[in-house]
């Protein structure tokens, strides 16, 4: 089963998941946007198996700075499951309807 949640700013958890991005998306990372980014972290069997970050503009309104989820695991929905978790993040934050946006690389 994959678990899904917002990691903690600064946590262990948080810079592996910066990590894994950089590693798996071969980019370099600006840690001091990072910190401005929500975070969130997939995990399977207490491994993380992808991360997203997400850029908000409001309460409502937010963008999906990178997505970047193991090989082995693309066949079970992932990236689908975090785009979703970032959804409903948005939507628990304000009454209005969630805006959220992204660009495929």
């Amino acid at each position: 089963m994959v678990a899904i949640h917002i990691s903690t700013p600064y946590s262990k958890e948080f810079f592996d998941a910066i990590n894994l991005r950089k590693q798996l998306l071969d980019r370099k990372i600006n840690y001091r946007k990072e910190r401005r980014y929500v975070t969130l972290v997939a995990f399977h069997d207490n491994t993380m198996i992808g991360t997203a970050s997400v850029q908000l503009f409001t309460p409502s309104v937010g963008r999906i700075k990178e997505i970047a989820v193991i090989p082995e695991f693309a066949e079970k929905n992932v990236e689908t499951r975090l785009i979703h978790f970032a959804e409903k993040y948005l939507n628990n934050r304000s009454k209005s309807k969630p805006i959220l946006f992204g660009k495929k690389t």
